[in-house]
């Protein structure tokens, strides 16, 4: 035999992470013996050499008897090798010699390597596109993408995605044979199965995000978070080969650093397939869209909508909810059983209770906007924003499920960082149900329409939105791909009712207000309270070389500044005779809520007792004397200070005055501020049902303030219960000159104004 030393064979590199060096020759497995000459390149976990036989062998370029060889090493500390011989070998023993997957002839273990024989082919991809100036013709990567779809359906058909689709990952036959134009799919390092053996079903979905397996530049953005591979994966990863094969290069090449793998996924969010297609054919980006969106059915996600609806009134009727409703949270029965297509909720760690057990009324309504509870994508825009839960929200949830059943995703999707749940709730709030479901079957826009309008404590009519769906279900329930007996009796109650559901009215009849346009606005929210008859006078539009004018006139009439507002960098002030203040200092000042003038202030015992900030960053500060407040903290933030608003009100102290500049927040806490509880409302919009709920319990809006994003009110039940607590509150595109004067008349005043984000 042959001599199998180990010396080194000039021009061969060590294998990777081990210093032990390639054999000069090969015999594993029967196999002839092979002489190891240049390097081809390298794989997932191992590197590939030009193997020639020594003696013997055919004139033929293929098969076991082939001159000339490719030879894989793998060295057994590898990666692959973790338990034994490379993973790789299961996938080529179920892939190898199918349509487009080279033939391994001979498989062993010789000193430290794992080795494979195979089928020596020519240029990847990659040389072929480099070797042309970069790109290729729009009919050669066509030719491409038709048949490396087939390569694709066979590997898929039997059980394996690939994981690792790119162009140096495709290889075409050796030159001047009758293969030389033949596509090849190489490298089953990292390939995986999609499908469970012995049941057949797809492998459970999984996310593990430091996890990531494949090449950054062309994987998948479920490869990039570390979510449980399948066939999808590898269509996206071939868009981006198509793409970069035609264009000769992507967005998101050049990322260097650490942090590379999460800026190129980030950009891939970030890249429409308009984007990333604009100068391709239009079938790449057909392709594309198709992909990334890979969905279910209509009839499908009915099934799993009116099945779903069920579970869910059921939930509801033992009074449940849910709390997380999301995809994975919904299971099918055990494979090949008699409830493989029963579907069922699972993971009721997020559940809380809708209705008191005691009493059999709904829970108080309350808003922690630093409780959030459920899930990003899912949850619904009042458990963004921390309020109750309730039955709508469960609903509301279901309707993002849905959605992203049938269309692969929903446009919140790929925000980061530690903003993301407000980056996320904004976007909701700006997506109408016609813009989120213009590609869904009408249903979905009309089941999204009616949910998001429900108010608080309303009991659903799940008759009613089990039948929006009941008409893209197939005929006959048993064919279903989801069993709907749980709905079954409804939707029958509900071909009874048929021609008497009209799906714009409320409970009571009337046409259903609507909500959630997606027209962003700004308005000035005005409050009034009822007061003894006094003078108050109000001036806007003022620029900052006419305040001291205004207020000097309003001194010398008795007149103390109550409140004051910003728009478009123009300054608004409400001045009266009841503020009760014995005198007032003011600064406008370049910066928002200047700190040392107010501590020189408060040094003098002057208490902060109004604010307001421009967009250009200035603000005008009022400070006065008389007021009741023992000591006062304030804190700018850039996001709604809720926690420590919640701090200081343990503490004893409760908000004040309220101001934005830009989207930074000012917020001004007082002792001794004559109130014994205090609560907020913050949302995208108006958030009128939580104010006139707090109304009914005793509560007064006691200051407000606004951004281009959200409004948030303060509301407060005072020590001394006024004689009249009449409370009243405008929203108007311009400042209610006309609508203040009718106030007056009533002898209602205003108490505090903002200008701000109120209707979406």
């Amino acid at each position: 035999m042959a001599d199998l030393s180990a010396n080194r064979v000039d021009g061969l590199e060590e294998g990777e992470g081990n210093t032990t060096p390639f054999p000069d020759r090969v015999q594993v497995g029967g196999s002839p013996i092979y002489k190891v000459e240049r390097k081809l390149g390298k794989g997932g976990f191992g590197q590939v050499f030009v193997g020639r036989r020594v003696s013997g062998g055919s004139d033929r370029i293929s098969g076991p008897g082939a001159m000339e060889v490719a030879l894989k090493f793998e060295h057994k500390n590898s990666k692959g090798c973790s338990y034994g011989p490379p993973y790789e070998w299961q996938a080529y023993n179920t892939l190898g010699g199918s349509h487009g997957v080279p033939k391994v002839h001979y498989k062993g273990k010789q000193g430290d390597y794992y080795v494979m024989v195979m089928d020596m082919l020519g240029p990847s991809l990659w040389d072929v596109c480099h070797s042309s100036g970069q790109t290729m013709s729009s009919e050669m990567v066509a030719c491409i993408a038709v048949e490396a779809l087939s390569i694709l359906e066979k590997m898929h058909s039997r059980g394996y995605v690939h994981g690792d689709v790119k162009p140096e990952n495709f290889l075409l036959g050796q030159p001047s044979t009758s293969q030389e134009k033949k596509l090849f799919l190489v490298d089953l390092g990292l390939a995986t199965k999609w499908r469970e053996r012995a049941s057949g079903q797809h492998v459970d979905y999984d996310q593990r995000p430091d996890m990531f397996r494949g090449t950054v530049r062309y994987a998948s953005v479920h490869a990039h978070l570390g979510r449980t591979a399948s066939r999808r994966d590898d269509l996206e990863s071939l868009a981006y080969t198509l793409v970069f094969l035609n264009r000769g290069r992507l967005p998101w090449q050049g990322y260097q650093g650490d942090n590379k793998p999460f800026l190129v996924c980030k950009k891939k969010m970030a890249t429409s397939p308009e984007m990333l297609c604009c100068f391709c054919p239009a079938p790449f980006k057909q392709f594309l869209e198709i992909v990334v969106n890979m969905k279910m059915s209509s009839e499908m996600v009915a099934c799993i909508a009116v099945e779903a609806l069920s579970i869910l009134e059921k939930m509801h009727s033992r009074g449940y909810v849910h709390g997380d409703v999301k995809p994975e949270n919904f299971l099918l029965g055990q494979p090949s059983t008699s409830q493989e297509k029963k579907l069922f909720l699972v993971d009721l760690g997020l559940a809380t209770k809708w209705r008191e057990s005691a009493s059999g009324q709904h829970v108080d309504y309350d808003q922690r906007p630093d409780m959030f509870r459920g899930t990003v994508r899912y949850a619904s825009v009042h458990a963004h924003l921390g309020r109750t839960a309730s039955r709508r929200d469960d609903l509301e949830s279901l309707a993002y499920t849905l959605v992203f059943l049938n269309r692969g995703r929903l446009p919140w999707q790929g925000y980061q960082g530690d903003n993301k749940p407000f980056l996320v709730c904004k976007k909701k709030m700006a997506t109408s149900p016609e813009m989120l479901c213009c590609f869904c079957p009408a249903p979905f826009k009309q089941f999204l329409e009616i949910v998001v309008n429900m108010k608080f404590d309303e009991e659903p009519n799940y008759s009613k939105l089990i039948f929006l769906f009941e008409r893209l279900l197939g005929p006959n329930p048993a064919i279903r791909p989801i069993n709907t007996d749980g709905a079954q009796k409804i939707i029958f109650q509900v071909g009874q009712k048929r021609g008497r559901l009209n799906l714009d009215e409320d409970v009571d009849g009337q046409p259903r207000k609507k909500v959630r346009m997606g027209v962003p606005a700004t308005q000035w929210v005005s409050v009034y309270n009822a007061r003894q008859p006094m003078e108050q006078r109000y001036h806007y539009n003022v620029a900052d070389a006419r305040l001291a004018q205004h207020i000097e006139r309003g001194n010398a009439d008795g007149l103390l500044i109550s409140s004051v507002a910003s728009c478009s960098n123009l300054w608004t002030l409400i001045m009266d005779a009841g503020t009760g203040f014995t005198s007032q200092v003011y600064e406008l000042s370049p910066f928002f809520l200047h700190k040392e003038w107010i501590m020189e202030q408060w040094e003098k015992n002057y208490c902060i007792s109004s604010i307001a900030g421009a967009n250009n960053g200035s603000s005008l500060v009022v400070m006065s004397k008389g007021t009741q407040y023992t000591q006062q903290s304030y804190k700018v933030s850039d996001y709604f200070p809720f926690k420590w608003i919640n701090k200081k009100w343990r503490e004893g102290f409760h908000v004040t005055s309220m101001a934005t500049m830009g989207t930074r927040w000012g917020v001004v806490v007082s002792q001794n501020a004559g109130f014994s509880d205090q609560v907020v409302e913050l949302d995208f919009l108006y958030p009128s049902e939580g104010i006139h709920r707090r109304w009914d319990n005793g509560y007064r809006i006691t200051s407000t303030a606004a951004t281009q994003d959200q409004t948030a009110l303060i509301l407060s039940v005072p020590r001394r219960k006024p004689g009249d607590e009449t409370q009243e509150t405008l929203r108007t595109s311009q400042f209610p000159s006309t609508h203040v004067k009718e106030k007056w008349a009533k002898n209602l005043y205003i108490a505090c104004i903002c200008y701000g984000k109120t209707v979406s």
